[in-house]
């Protein structure tokens, strides 16, 4: 009987001496940062990949023109604004009429003191519509809503990795000065009135005066623009049932064309880089 107690005994021994398996020694000498650092490396490496594609521009100054949204999607990889003749809109969700008709909207206030209604005229010294209260606009007349189900889905299909995109949508109404694209592709349609677009890339950056943003380039002058000649800029018009593509980092502003009051749409397409370089100039103040 003792002999067999002193062989449990030493079986027990045994048991609870011997070694880990080799792989639970080698995970547990492994340190955690060891772990991480490569992980970090690599998401780090293709940070730096996305933001390279994301900076690239061409700077050649031309204009391609298509009849539908789709054409003009397959297009993006030539990174040049595109005119879509017959783009598809949402259609009497963001018109004049609508706005009066519609007493959420008739009665919105734009910054807290501004009747949207008095940015149905042509009257002068009004502030321009924030992206904030654009957004709101857009939410409350449909327009997102009409976006998210029937644009974004388009854009998602035409576009490599396109489910990692996500849009912002706008409404505005009245004219619009100076903005550079930071989204990844934007997409302006015109929703009632006619809108005179004036469009230039990157480099004519240099040339324009230090408090360009938000501006329009008729209030430019040789007093604050000298080399005003070197800015060069195209003027696109824009009707109901037209839309404009814009790379990222090209420069745009609004306007009526011919006394017309602009009303439209603008959806921005971000992918995670663009919408962190969106929020970083947003918080900065410079969007």
């Amino acid at each position: 009987m003792s002999e067999t107690a002193d062989t449990i005994q030493t079986v027990i021994e045994k048991m609870s001496v011997s070694p880990p398996p080799p792989l639970i020694n080698e995970l547990a000498a492994t340190e955690p940062s060891s772990i991480l650092i490569p992980i970090v490396l690599i998401l780090g490496l293709a940070a730096l990949i996305a933001l390279f594609f994301y900076k690239r521009a061409i700077h050649e100054f031309r204009i391609n023109q298509v009849e539908t949204l789709e054409e003009g999607l397959a297009q993006q990889h030539e990174r040049v604004p595109c005119v879509i003749s017959e783009c598809i809109g949402p259609t009497g969700l963001w018109t004049e009429a609508t706005v009066r008709a519609r007493a959420p909207l008739a009665g919105y206030i734009v910054e807290g003191m501004w009747p949207l209604t008095r940015f149905l005229t042509t009257e002068l010294n009004l502030p321009e519509i924030g992206e904030d209260d654009a957004a709101a606009l857009a939410e409350t007349a449909g327009v997102a809503l009409w976006a998210i189900h029937t644009v974004l889905p388009v854009f998602k299909s035409s576009t490599t990795f396109g489910s990692f995109y996500r849009a912002a949508v706008y409404s505005y109404t009245g004219p619009r000065g100076l903005h550079k694209t930071t989204a990844a592709t934007t997409l302006l349609i015109a929703t009632d009135g006619a809108l005179s677009v004036s469009i230039m890339h990157e480099q004519a950056e240099p040339y324009m005066p230090a408090d360009w943003q938000g501006r329009h380039l008729s209030t430019f002058t040789y007093d604050d623009t000298p080399l005003l000649g070197h800015i060069d800029y195209m003027d696109i018009i824009l009707r109901p049932g037209n839309a404009l593509l814009l790379p990222a980092h090209w420069t745009y502003c609004v306007a009526g064309h011919e006394g017309a009051v602009p009303l439209y749409t603008l959806l921005e397409f971000h992918h995670p880089v663009s919408a962190f370089v969106n929020r970083v100039l947003a918080v900065r103040g410079l969007k």
